[in-house]
Parts: structure tokens; sequence; C-alpha cells
């Protein structure tokens, strides 16, 4: 009888390729009009359980490219539920959004037909669940889950501020040095030899690149 490790090693391969199949096009046939193969095509790999603004990488037909909705023209109408606004006034050009998948840049309008326009902005994206980072002309914000689930995380997990903002940095883009590319070996995985996987380390002594060539006449200097 297999122990778990072992009927683990007999399925790695499989599970791996359906894991990395997300990352590709998985169909190329449009599921509206049946067209094949399909040009400029995009995939969003967050529309599927997150609010569209949310979505960050697309899928072009012949190659990966990351790109925001903001840059394909999308911008979001504050104050009226997402509907047009018959006074809209441009947000912020570089607004931030934080959410638990990550930060993204957004396109905002704000409805501009309130009297007090500074105060009527904070409660727009108030209103749109986005707490503003400031309380006047903001240009950042967290969504009230964001927020939620660091409150949770700070008392149930103690977790620090500083490291919660930078896990949603590394998952907004991050190296994914973890697969190292091994996971599109045809090959499988059983090829990869030991050492193969192993992560440089940025502050190990590497001559040419982090220390000069002539290291050794540092003198005094040496050994700091």
């Amino acid at each position: 009888m297999k122990s778990k490790l072992e009927e683990w090693v007999s399925l790695w391969d499989s599970t791996l390729d359906e894991l990395l199949r997300h990352n590709g096009l998985l169909q190329s046939t449009c599921q509206q009009c049946s067209n094949t193969p399909m040009e400029n095509y995009f995939r969003c790999i967050d529309c599927s359980h997150r609010m569209a603004v949310y979505c960050k990488d697309y899928i072009l037909a012949t190659h990966l490219e990351k790109v925001s909705l903001a840059s394909l023209g999308l911008c979001v109408q504050l104050g009226y539920d997402g509907a047009p606004c018959p006074h809209p006034a441009q947000g912020p050009s570089h607004f931030i959004v934080f959410d638990m998948s990550g930060a993204y840049q957004v396109c905002i309008d704000y409805c501009d037909y309130q009297e007090d326009n500074i105060s009527q902005q904070r409660i727009q994206l108030l209103q749109k669940q986005w707490f503003p980072a400031t309380l006047s002309q903001p240009q950042t914000a967290f969504t009230f889950d964001c927020l939620d689930t660091f409150h949770e995380s700070s008392l149930q997990g103690k977790g620090n501020l500083f490291g919660f903002y930078h896990m949603l940095l590394h998952k907004t883009d991050n190296a994914n040095i973890s697969r190292s590319g091994h996971g599109h070996d045809p090959k499988g995985v059983g090829s990869t030899s030991v050492g193969e996987l192993v992560v440089e380390c940025p502050a190990f002594p590497q001559i040419g690149c982090n220390i000069p060539d002539n290291w050794h006449d540092s003198g005094p200097l040496l050994y700091i």
C-alpha cells in the first residue's frame, strides 16, 4: 500500500499541468460567437470570483501580457452604482485601489453635481466600499474587504501592517520563482535535478554582481 507521500509523487505531474493550464488560454473558441481562432483575445484571471475593476491579468492570443482595465479604457463611475452620470468629473490619473488580490491602478470619475465637492468625493468612495487613504483629494483607497482581512489578521495571527502591505504588493506582481520554469519541462517534474530550484541569495558575495573584481584590494573595508 502506497503512503500518502508516494501517492502524491505519482500524481504531481498531472496536478502541476492543471495548475499551469489556468495560466494559458484554456480554450480558443469564443463562447459568444463560436469564432476560432480568436484575435485580440483577452481572458481575465480574476473575473470568475472578483469584481471586474480588480482584474489584473489579460492573455493575448499569442503571448502573455499584463494590462489593466484602466489601460483598456474602463472608467469606474462613482456615485451612481456604475450607471452613467450627467455631471462626471475625472478623478486622479494614477488612482490606486488595494484589494485582497493586490494593488491596481483604476480610472475613476466622480459625480460633480454636489456643491461640497471634496466631501462628496470621500462619500462616493465609501459608497463604493473603498476607504480613502486621505480625507482630502485621495489618490489611494483600500477596499473594505482588504481592511477587514487585515483587522482579523492582526487580531488572530498577530500580523503587522508592514508585512500585510508587502504581501499585497507581491500578490500584485511577484517573480514567481517557486516554479523556476520547471513546470513547463516536457520531461516532467521528476527531471528536476538537485539544486535547480535553489533561490540565489542576493546578499551572498558574487564577483561582478555585488562586489568589485578587485575586492581583495579593499584594505580595512575587506571584512565589513
